[in-house]
């Protein structure tokens, strides 16, 4: 799975059969569009977090995000379930539904310690770790899905 990575003024993610990663140049940026490319290339990963993005946010209402954050440049069309995550921005609701925040906010979070995410949503710190140490007793979730998709890919051939 062939992913550049390239600096720009703004951290993005574009996903497709080679990936690119736009970022500032800062580890924090960088980490963040890692956690979208991970949702990306792996389906399951993406579907855990949301359903843990659902489960935990159930029955709380949208918030725009520049409300929660004043003069940060968010859209008036970008929105929120808060919830008591370290950062509101976790609880970003996509129209598209493709992507969370989840893991890409707490890669940045526990990496780069940010938000306090260790001290004040253990909920996130125990979710983003099972993703990568695998759940429920399972072998790691992305090298799973990794030999599953090259198993596809070696049958198509």
């Amino acid at each position: 799975f062939p992913v550049t990575i390239e600096k720009g003024r703004r951290a993005k993610f574009w996903g497709g059969k080679t990936a690119k990663i736009e970022t500032d140049g800062t580890e924090r940026a960088t980490l963040h569009e890692l956690g979208h490319m991970l949702e990306f290339r792996f389906p399951r990963v993406r579907q855990l977090a949301h359903e843990y993005l659902d489960n935990r946010t159930a029955g709380e209402s949208l918030v725009k995000l520049n409300k929660v954050y004043p003069g940060r440049g968010y859209k008036n069309n970008e929105v929120c379930r808060q919830d008591k995550f370290s950062h509101a921005y976790m609880g970003k609701i996509y129209s598209t539904h493709e992507s969370t925040e989840i893991l890409s906010m707490g890669l940045e979070a526990l990496l780069m310690n940010a938000w306090d995410m260790w001290e004040k949503d253990r909920e996130s710190v125990d979710f983003i770790a099972g993703v990568f140490t695998g759940l429920n007793n399972e072998q790691s979730l992305m090298l799973r899905e990794e030999k599953l998709l090259d198993k596809k890919a070696g049958a198509l051939k």
